[in-house]
């Protein structure tokens, strides 16, 4: 049996007659913009803006052409690293991802998420579980992080949420059951814990992974997660579900809480005194019980709920536009009844979804925002999982992205201006077979596009530009392209004239024509 090796992506190298070949000639030539390289599907799940800076977290290895593993900077003209980034898990690969960014003054952050240290500019490591603050120029820890010592976690902390109180104290939500402090004792820790600069402060045990945090416009900390009540450090217990209010040391329940068994409240915004909640969940009780149906989204006023049409799919974060409305991103293809794949807005009293859209080659859940920031209120810059845009949903013409893409005046287009790319494009594209051809390349693997062209898995590159060849071949197992498949590809004899060639691999047919 033939075997061939998979490539993700293709570079090109181009070096003098008679000169020693070396790395500085090799080319970028084929980058797609976006994030590349990580243990995952390359994807951001955490987005936040501090004036003129973005920070992008994530399971990512480089952004565009900068290597920048987990954690980048972009300061309104390129990306940067921080240091060397997070690293590290109990599991047999590095599978650490960013997923809760809190930005400070002076260009420092706080990152939260499944790693285990902190990679220093000068290559030294910190170990930093779960947790660590970034100060501008070197890493540190919150103490000596979180800790959780339920086998079932392999004893690994989780943090997906990061919020700061007035004072300037962070909080901290995820799944975790122990904060350890400098001096390395130990504060019990529900999913849920309180860094007030210089030690770890216990306000509650939470019934379950805490994935939102906010602190609203009187001080009071909002909490939000797949939660079925809340344990005062006192002992006193609050019961209820999804969404809780921490204030002046005691807890309730937000209303008369939010979904069921087994929903849960993703994303936490404020707008004046609203607060607008999204997440996985059918419905939101009124503080008298009464249920009121909500897909996905709601408001809270205060007193009480509000529906406010809803979306079709889980909604995983949202942010405040700064005009009244609130930027919604996750895995849903309509909102209020409109087509809107993955992201919209909700102006204060009316969708206005996205087109034409975000588009995907899998239809599985795990394609979807994660992570979405405003750039005012007809801008937004999502992260997530998704490999491409549409610019023409009739040619489907557009181009790939690659986990990161802004949104502005009814337009999409690479974050940072990368341009539109020149890369394949689609869930973990790779490249198996290439071969010359009259002084082109032909190359055949798995991919949908090719720069802004649809191309499925063979195409032809002539010098400036990728050429799409034929229409879809098809899979013999679902009639369909998203499993075929070229292995291998042999120029004819007259290649170089009449531009024929063979090819060979998964598939049962190109076009009207089988195999």
């Amino acid at each position: 049996m033939r075997r061939f090796l998979p490539l993700l992506g293709t570079l090109g190298l181009v070096a003098p007659a008679h000169a020693q070949l070396s790395d500085a000639h090799w080319l970028e030539t084929f980058l797609v913009p976006g994030v590349h390289g990580g243990y995952g599907f390359y994807s951001v799940t955490a987005l936040e803006r501090d004036g003129a800076d973005l920070y992008a977290g994530g399971d990512f290895e480089v952004v565009d052409d900068t290597r920048a593993p987990r954690v980048a900077h972009w300061d309104g003209e390129a990306w940067h690293a921080l240091g060397g980034g997070v690293r590290g898990s109990y599991y047999p690969a590095d599978n650490s991802t960013v997923h809760a960014l809190l930005p400070e003054p002076g260009e420092a952050l706080v990152v939260g998420g499944l790693f285990l240290r902190a990679v220093q500019p000068d290559g030294d490591t910190l170990s930093v579980p779960g947790v660590a603050r970034w100060t501008g120029t070197t890493w540190e820890g919150l103490g000596r992080g979180l800790r959780d010592t339920n086998p079932s976690s392999f004893n690994q902390p989780f943090v997906f949420a990061l919020a700061r109180e007035a004072s300037g104290a962070v909080v901290v939500g995820g799944q975790f059951n122990r904060a350890v402090n400098p001096d390395g004792t130990e504060v019990p820790a529900g999913n849920l814990a309180r860094w007030n600069g210089a030690a770890w402060e216990a306000i509650g045990t939470v019934g379950g992974r805490v994935y939102a945090l906010a602190v609203g416009p009187e001080g009071a900390i909002y909490v939000g997660g797949a939660i079925n009540g809340i344990t005062s450090a006192d002992g006193t217990p609050t019961a209820g579900r999804g969404l809780f209010r921490y204030h002046n040391g005691t807890w309730s329940l937000v209303g008369g809480g939010v979904g069921g068994q087994y929903d849960a409240v993703r994303a936490l915004a404020f707008v004046g005194s609203d607060l607008y909640v999204g997440g996985s969940f059918g419905q939101v009780r009124q503080p008298d019980g009464t249920p009121l149906a909500a897909g996905h989204f709601a408001r809270w006023t205060g007193t009480a709920w509000q529906s406010v049409g809803g979306a079709s799919g889980e909604i995983h974060d949202l942010d405040a536009d700064g005009e009244g409305g609130v930027w919604v991103g996750g895995a849903f293809g309509q909102v209020g009844g409109q087509p809107s794949m993955f992201l919209a807005r909700w102006t204060g009293t009316a969708w206005e979804p996205t087109a034409p859209r975000i588009w995907t080659d899998d239809p599985s859940p795990s394609q979807t925002v994660h992570a979405v920031v405003a750039d005012g209120a007809d801008a937004a810059v999502a992260g997530g999982q998704f490999p491409y845009v549409e610019l023409d949903v009739a040619t489907r013409a557009g181009f790939p992205v690659q986990g990161l893409v802004r949104y502005a005046a009814g337009t999409w287009m690479p974050f940072g201006g990368a341009g539109q790319g020149d890369g394949l494009g689609a869930l973990r594209p790779r490249v198996r077979a290439l071969a010359a051809c009259g002084g082109d390349v032909i190359a055949g693997g798995h991919f949908l596009w090719v720069g802004p062209h649809l191309s499925r898995s063979l195409a032809r590159w002539e010098g400036a530009d990728w050429v799409p060849l034929g229409t879809a071949l098809r899979s013999p197992l679902l009639d369909s392209w998203s499993y075929a498949e070229v292995g291998a590809i042999a120029p004819a004899p007259d290649c170089a004239t009449s531009g024929a060639f063979y090819i060979g691999g998964f598939f049962a047919g190109a076009g009207s024509v089988n195999s």
